[in-house]
């Protein structure tokens, strides 16, 4: 007798500003898994629903979300053997667009099938993990704005998503405190810099259209610091302007320092924590920030390429 394997998707119902609800029903289409839904919002609920998982009878979990559900997953998903397909129900779809991965659910049935899946390595800061980007700073403020307004900003958002990034990112600029002194430990050796904020990438591309420079999959292990330079406010709006212009890392180069390592310590030079963001959500507040590449790689489905 042929046992059904069961597909568990964790659900955000606030992914995508709740438009991605009328998606849950086509899973049922695909009659070859028995489909379970669980809340993610409920932490507790979470982790004991992972946890109690059989991966012999559990074919696959599907994040039903964007970037920030995946955030929101991660600390119970790394716990888990079983893999992950991360479905793009969310607003912001980052990881899932790297991967080659489609809001489909016959894709999703298809790639179970085939196993396609292989490990990655998410990031974590101070034992939190996160998988795609961090910000401080400016870019840290931006991601604060963006929560503060989800509901009121909820239709520009869907209909213009690729506009209200680079808006609050501006205004954060603008609203920002300026430069913090850091000190900052990588592989490479100590220093000790103003910025008015930094980014660390552990991707090819952000926000899906700025190319990085740089492949993850030929720098295992590692992660790209991208480390803002002090200038004026104004500098810095122009500085933001050209990189959304050009969409290349390449043409703000002088502007910045970029540094690939497979750690990074971060500590304030001056009073108060840093607050750090990873996909839009806040992930740690400390004066001393501890970032470094998981132990514990993720079964992540992904797309082989050509």
């Amino acid at each position: 007798m042929n046992l059904v394997r069961t597909v568990v998707i964790l659900h955000n119902r606030l992914a995508g500003d709740g438009k991605s609800i009328a998606l849950l029903a086509d899973a049922q289409s695909e009659s070859s898994y028995r489909w379970v839904t669980v809340d993610c919002t409920q932490t507790e609920t979470l982790f004991a629903s992972l946890a109690a998982l059989d991966p012999l009878l559990t074919a696959a979990i599907v994040v039903f979300g964007g970037d920030g559900t995946l955030n929101r997953c991660l600390p119970a998903l790394r716990e888990c053997p079983i893999p992950v397909y991360i479905f793009p129900a969310g607003t912001v779809n980052d990881l899932a667009f790297q991967l080659g991965l489609k809001a489909d659910w016959k894709q999703v049935a298809s790639m179970i099938e085939q196993a396609q899946y292989m490990p990655f390595h998410a990031l974590e800061v101070n034992g939190c993990p996160f998988a795609i980007y961090g910000a401080l700073g400016f870019g840290a403020d931006m991601s604060r704005y963006m929560r503060r307004t989800r509901a009121l900003l909820g239709p520009l958002r869907r209909t213009l998503p690729l506009l209200i990034g680079p808006i609050l990112t501006l205004a954060a600029i603008l609203l920002s405190r300026g430069p913090r002194l850091l000190r900052i430990g990588t592989d490479t050796g100590t220093f000790e810099l103003p910025t008015p904020g930094l980014y660390i990438a552990n991707c090819s591309r952000f926000n899906r259209t700025i190319d990085l420079g740089w492949d993850p999959q030929c720098h295992p292990r590692k992660f790209r610091a991208i480390v803002f330079k002090a200038m004026p406010r104004r500098k810095l709006c122009r500085t933001m302007i050209r990189l959304g212009y050009f969409r290349k890392l390449e043409a703000i180069r002088d502007s910045v320092m970029v540094i690939d390592t497979s750690e990074m310590l971060i500590e304030s030079m001056d009073d108060g924590p840093l607050r750090m963001f990873a996909e839009g959500e806040p992930v740690a507040e400390s004066p001393r920030l501890s970032i470094n590449v998981s132990s514990r790689p993720l079964l992540l489905f992904r797309r082989s390429k050509g």
